[in-house]
């Protein structure tokens, strides 16, 4: 059952803030199945003038439907509930958005441990205490600083920028070019996948399929709120807030005033630029900028369809560039670069065919024998095939015209 309050005039709290003056009241609804628990609490926090109660909820599901037409600050859960407990209310107010501040009410202490899973605020003791609100509010408060008079620029106004280095290895450094240590392992992980797959609305059950599907459902649950809150937390020691939210079963995100490697990469790549000598510095750049596979030794099982895709683009551009080399007459400009590919690309029979015809232009016989010996033992051990018949054909033809 839903208890309206009645239409409340707060007086507006005005708060010393940098000798300015700062307008500032949250707006909060209370879950909790006993009346009188919620009378004494809303009496309270009434009391201290900082938070309005719109709404109270003695039934944890009437506040779901409720939640996105009040959009409260923040919400005042009773842990200990039938049905559906404070926990659970909990995960559900953390998938319909991140913005709202969730702050547990409990006679147990032994919920504490759980509650904090969701990025809790406080988790206040019954029977509170006047100083249990104000410690409250103060922590509120610091979650949610208010709007002064003097209009600040918005965060996403000016983000400060951070950087990604995701080929052949991954690396996140702030503005001042220091390294982001990642808490955990998996903070590290949720962060490479939210990069490259961040671009579209994710399903929330792709994550946990990807990341945590080795986990019971509320288990994985709870393990994707808490990483999630780490790697916010990380950020923000960093000066850097993302965009993470939560909509229709799909998380938001937007790294805006990131600058990562991969993205250029992918955007001259996907540019089928002409190799022209207007455009040669540009492919030679990118080629030698291309380090190795995506997030490099972090091999990801979720991170190999990228993996692949981006090691097609580099193939690609050597092998196009070298096109245009050996034409040029540039072969041993086009011999490093293929050789280079060969190190990430060991089965690449298009840049053993190009090497086979620097080496036959030049007249270097056993640089030829040596390459195409090369290219039959690693195709045979890597993929258990032959050369194709037409380059077996035409390293046959290639002896032939060199001689002895």
């Amino acid at each position: 059952m839903v208890l309206s309050t009645p239409a409340l005039c707060f007086p507006v709290r005005l708060l010393p803030f940098f000798n300015e003056v700062i307008y500032f009241v949250m707006k909060a609804i209370i879950v909790d199945n006993e009346q009188p628990a919620i009378d004494l609490l809303k009496m309270m926090l009434e009391e201290d003038g900082r938070i309005e109660v719109a709404a109270v909820f003695l039934k944890p599901r009437e506040a779901i439907e409720k939640l996105e037409s009040l959009q409260p600050d923040v919400v005042f859960l009773d842990v200990d509930m039938p049905v559906m407990n404070g926990l659970h209310l909990a995960e559900r107010i953390r998938e319909s958005g991140e913005h709202t501040e969730i702050v547990f009410v409990s006679a147990y202490r032994q919920y504490a441990l759980p509650a904090f899973q969701y990025n809790a605020v406080h988790y206040l003791l019954k029977p509170i205490t006047r100083e249990g609100i104000a410690e409250t509010v103060k922590r509120l408060l610091q979650r949610k600083p208010a709007a002064s008079t003097s209009a600040a620029p918005a965060a996403t106004d000016c983000p400060p920028s951070i950087k990604a280095e995701c080929l052949g290895s991954f690396r996140v450094t702030d503005a001042s070019g220091r390294l982001v240590k990642w808490r955990t392992l998996k903070t590290e992980e949720l962060m490479a996948y939210l990069l490259i797959k961040g671009r579209h609305p994710i399903p929330k059950w792709d994550i946990i399929s990807d990341l945590w599907n080795d986990l019971p459902d509320e288990q994985a649950h709870s393990h994707l709120h808490t990483t999630l809150y780490k790697l916010k937390k990380t950020l923000k020691s960093h000066g850097f807030t993302p965009l993470i939210d939560f909509s229709s079963g799909h998380y938001h995100v937007d790294f805006f005033g990131i600058n990562g490697d991969w993205t250029e990469f992918e955007a001259f790549a996907l540019s089928n630029e002409p190799v022209t000598a207007a455009s040669e510095a540009a492919y030679k750049r990118w080629i030698e900028d291309y380090k190795g596979d995506l997030f490099g030794k972090l091999d990801y099982p979720w991170s190999l369809p990228y993996r692949e895709r981006f090691a097609g683009y580099y193939q690609r551009m050597v092998i196009v560039v070298s096109r245009y080399w050996i034409k040029q007459g540039e072969h041993w400009v086009a011999e490093s670069a293929l050789l280079n590919l060969l190190e990430h690309c060991c089965c690449c029979e298009e840049a053993y065919e190009l090497l086979l015809w620097i080496y036959f232009e030049r007249g270097d016989r056993n640089s030829l024998v040596r390459q195409f010996k090369r290219m039959k033992q690693v195709l045979q051990s890597e993929l258990g095939v032959a050369p194709r018949p037409a380059i077996m054909t035409l390293y046959r033809e290639m002896l032939g015209k060199l001689g002895n």
